[in-house]
Parts: structure tokens; sequence; C-alpha cells
């Protein structure tokens, strides 16, 4: 309902000529989401599956594992076309546990340990604390023991978890990690994202400006697709995990695999979205293996890419202001000497960001000479 309302607004602002082109995009974008969701639903696992845990609609996309968890590792993807049911390795269900996979960084203390086996172990919940490359938890389908799949290895299921306080998540808007942070969740391939934001942070909310926090949180949802939730403590966000686990537990049914020898660092989104067209009602995984490889924060990175990261490194140069930089000097050396020139700080301090009428700013263009000429640090 809410969607339609949004379309009719959009539609008179359009008429009226008074939509931005920002704007546009984002509508834009939402629109061919749901355009893409209408016509590959899986009829495995429906949105109503979920909607006493998460409190909007989830909807689970298909998905495919790997017949050898040790196959090489390429970048091509043209071979969705030769894919058969029968060429991945399939989980019954019945087959496998699900298992929530913590990373371990989320895991500070005894405290938090305590709360972790009172909340989940105590609970009947399986789970296992592991360093995870995106995404605070996940979930894994490992073959049970007495199972005629048991010597098959774990494979990563469709769902992730990223969870943020709010002090964190207003920090990670203003200095540009947050962005950023989405691209490698996108590039990952998850489908089903729940985005936790826990607590709240008058002071942090209020340092940011609340307007820039509530588009923040709209731009989760509308544009990148995820699920938000919004726990009011640690221990809500693991009762909310506990509720995942079960869910998925009970609606999951069989889970086929990806081959490991089809995933590379490049192309794996354009890789699933072929298998799930081809095989829609397919509950998609991944190795583990395969997983660290499309997660790699570095791997998949272009000259480009690293430039626009290095220069994101800098507090205050958001993704936008990244890309502005870059896009009026595309190399670091040009940016040096740019800025090591007569005027050149003053130049960089006029530009324009990219999409907006706002400025480089004099304060972040002297930062960025005082960072980019120096001589050691």
């Amino acid at each position: 309902e809410g969607v339609q309302i949004a379309k009719k607004v959009v539609e008179v602002l359009r008429t009226r000529n008074e939509l931005s082109d920002d704007d546009s995009q984002v509508f834009s974008k939402l629109e061919e989401r749901n355009a893409v969701r209408a016509g590959s639903s899986s009829p495995g696992i429906h949105s109503s599956d979920f909607d006493s845990v998460a409190g909007d609609p989830v909807q689970p996309r298909a998905g495919i594992m790997s017949r050898s968890s040790s196959a090489p590792f390429t970048r091509q993807s043209s071979a969705t076309a030769h894919i058969e049911l029968d060429d991945l390795m399939s989980y019954p269900a019945g087959s496998y546990d699900v298992i929530l996979v913590v990373d371990n960084r989320e895991v500070h203390s005894t405290a938090d340990r305590a709360l972790i086996e009172r909340e989940l172990e105590s609970q009947g919940v399986r789970i296992e604390v592991r360093p995870l490359t995106v995404g605070d938890y996940l979930w894994i389908a490992r073959a049970k023991p007495d199972s005629a799949h048991r010597h098959q290895p774990d494979v990563v299921l469709d769902f992730v978890v990223e969870r943020k306080r709010m002090d964190d998540l207003c920090a990670s808007i203003k200095d540009g990690r947050y962005r950023e942070q989405h691209a490698r969740i996108h590039a990952t391939g998850f489908t089903n994202v729940f985005y936790v934001v826990e607590g709240s942070d008058p002071d942090a909310v209020s340092r940011l400006g609340e307007a820039a926090v509530s588009s923040a949180l709209s731009r989760i949802q509308v544009v990148e697709g995820f699920h938000l939730k919004q726990p009011p403590s640690f221990e809500a966000t693991l009762r909310l995990l506990r509720q995942l686990t079960e869910s998925l537990t009970d609606v999951l049914e069989c889970v086929y695999a990806i081959p490991d020898s089809l995933i590379g660092l490049k192309g794996f989104q354009e890789l699933k979205r072929g298998i799930r067209a081809r095989f829609p009602q397919a509950q998609l995984a991944i190795s583990f293996d395969a997983y660290d490889v499309v997660s790699n924060k570095s791997g998949s990175l272009s000259v480009g890419e690293v430039y626009l990261r290095m220069l994101m490194t800098l507090r205050g140069v958001s993704a936008d202001k990244a890309l502005s930089i870059a896009g009026c000097y595309p190399t670091p050396q040009l940016l040096i000497d740019a800025l090591k020139a007569d005027g050149g700080v003053k130049a960089v301090d006029e530009l324009i960001v990219d999409g907006s009428c706002r400025k480089i700013g004099p304060v972040l263009s002297k930062r960025l000479a005082e960072f980019w000429t120096a001589n050691s640090f």
C-alpha cells in the first residue's frame, strides 16, 4: 500500500516537473526492483513465513551451490546456460541442519558470550563463531552426520544480517563506510539482507542531523532493498536471530549449490541472476570458500576503485565526494600535482559534488592537501 501511495506522489511530482533527478533515480530503482521480484519470486518460501519475525515482507530468492568445494575459481559466468540441476550439489529437506554463524568481532567479552548462550544456545539454536568478511551473522546448511549427504561441505545460505548500533550507523554515514559496506553486501550476492540498527542514540543523531539519519534509513529499504529492523538492545537482536533461525529451519526445503568452478572475483551477481532465471524454485547457496572469494575486500577491485577507497579513508570524504574528486583528477598523481600547484587547493575547494549543489569546501580541501602532499605520516 505504501509503495502504491509513493508511486502516486511521484506521478504528481513528475507532472509538475518538481521531482529532482536524485529522487527520480531512487523511485526508478524501486520500480525496477519490484518488477524483478514480481517475476522471480520463489514458491518454496513466502514472505508470510517471516511476518511474525521481521515485521515487513521478506522475499527469499532462489539459490544453488557447489559439487566440489575445492574446485578452482574462475571469472567466467557464461557457463550458466549449460547448467542443469543434476550438475549441482543438492541438500534435500531434512538432510541438513541450519546453523547460525556469528562473526568473531561480535563477541567482545564474556558478558556478550553469556548473552549469546542464554538467548541462543540455551534455546536450541546451534551457533558457530568464526570471522566473516561480509555481514555480522549468516546461516549455513550442514549435512547431518547420519544422512547420505554427510560428506558434502557446509554451504552459506542466502540470508545475512548486518548489525549496527545507532552511533555506529551515524559514524559510517559521515565517513562514507555506509555506502561502501552496502556495495560489498550486493557484490557477495545475498538477496535476503536484514539490516539491524540497534538501540537509539539521540546525541549521535542530533550531531549528524535527524534528516540525514531518516534519509539513510529510507535508502536502506528503498534503494538497497534490505529489510530494516530496529531492536532496542543487543538482547532483542539475539531474540530476532533466534526467531529467524527457527523460521529458516521450518521453511527451507531442498538447497542447491553453485559450483565453485563458476564463481570468480567478478560477475558473481550476473551469474547468480542467470541461474535463478533458469531455476526459479531452487534455493541458492554457495560454499564458504566461494563466500570468501566473492566477499574479499580488495581482490575484485580495479585500480580506479582502489583510488576511490584511498580517498575515502580521509575523514569527511564520502563516496559521492570521492567520485567527484576522481572525476576531475583521475589518478593520485594528478590530484597531488593539482594540490601542490598555486591555487590548487582553491580549485578543489570549488569542486561541485556530483548530484548536488554542494562544494567540497575549504576545510576538506585543506585536509586533502595536508594528507596527499605530506612527505611522511
